[in-house]
């Protein structure tokens, strides 16, 4: 049988208003009071009700976050920040993914209001463009991670896609490369974009030419970097470096030019992106852009925390670092 706090009240000699402030340790309640109603509450084995702490606190201590998916390990690091950030502020998480759809994203923000959940943050955003039909219903901070949307219920923390680019293919030049190919992203994805505009303002910044049929489509899957590859080995002349949208695109390079007897770097040269845990393990280690993603993660909880307490708060912006290998 569940016991209430009437009973816990009842075994104590205390009114329940008395055994309510007891167990939330109020200061007007004597400690012999306090160390009564809890010698009650332990004997009875009563358990106080988080749904209705949340009613009367009108909070839940619970933060939503949204994800393109568990298994790309860059979101998996990104969401591991976060809770980690959550737990230490005293908060749970509530995690829902969206495949990469945009309208099963939106479902995910909806459900997560429903929820009372007091703060959202999505990862990636895939469907920023169905939110202006959800943010109107949105009464919670509402964080987006790589990602910006201009509406006063939502901020961002944003990592430097453009100079992540920028210094990748700088870095190749600087080497000797002049033919540098890339592999995008997602069309949905802003990050794909911003790197793809960092790619070219560099190459035009360092006067080499853009060469179109040098640009290959993506998903940031390992199977766009074997299809990128052997697509390559058709141009005349082939490029000699290749900065990819993600470190998987990467990795399928990698493992096609092993398969074909391309050498890597000295026939090819390859730069990802992201630095996932993987890529020093690669053959050769990866060469890779990174972002700060546990800086980001723990950046986004501490916005929505804040801007939930009514403080000022703004977009985020952090730089990335190139990190040598042996790919490169």
């Amino acid at each position: 049988m569940t016991v209430s706090l009437k009973d816990v009240a009842q075994k104590a000699g205390v009114s329940v208003a008395t055994a309510s402030r007891a167990l939330a340790d109020h200061p007007r309640i004597s400690e012999a009071t306090k160390q009564r109603v809890r010698q009650a509450a332990a004997e009875l084995g009563y358990m106080p009700s988080a749904i209705a702490r949340s009613l009367v606190k009108q909070e839940t201590r619970t933060l939503g976050v949204v994800t393109t998916t568990v298994t790309d390990p860059y979101a998996a690091e990104l969401v591991r920040a976060v809770e980690d950030a959550a737990g230490a502020a005293g908060y749970t998480l509530l995690l829902l993914t969206s495949h990469n759809l945009p309208r099963r994203e939106v479902a995910a923000i909806r459900a997560l209001q429903e929820r009372r959940v007091d703060g959202i943050i999505v990862i990636s955003p895939r469907g920023v463009e169905h939110y202006p039909d959800i943010l109107a219903h949105v009464t919670v901070p509402l964080v987006l991670v790589n990602h910006t949307l201009d509406h006063p219920r939502v901020r961002s923390v944003m990592a430097d896609n453009r100079q992540g680019a920028r210094l990748a293919v700088e870095y190749l030049v600087d080497l000797g490369y002049r033919r540098v190919a890339f592999i995008g992203g997602p069309t949905t994805s802003r990050s794909a974009r911003e790197r793809l505009h960092g790619y070219t303002e560099a190459l035009r910044a360092m006067e080499l030419p853009l060469d179109s049929r040098l640009m290959f489509p993506g998903q940031g899957r390992a199977e766009d970097g074997r299809r990128a590859l052997l697509a390559m080995l058709d141009i005349t002349p082939p490029p000699d470096a290749v900065l990819c949208y993600n470190d998987l695109t990467a990795y399928g390079i990698l493992a096609q030019a092993w398969a074909l007897g391309v050498r890597v770097p000295d026939d090819l040269a390859v730069i990802g992106f992201d630095n996932i845990p993987f890529s020093e393990l690669t053959a050769p280690p990866l060469t890779t852009v990174a972002q700060p993603t546990e800086a980001m993660g723990h950046t986004a909880v501490a916005l929505l925390l804040r801007w939930r307490r009514g403080e000022a708060v703004d977009t985020v912006h952090f730089d990335c670092t190139l990190v040598e290998r042996a790919t490169a």
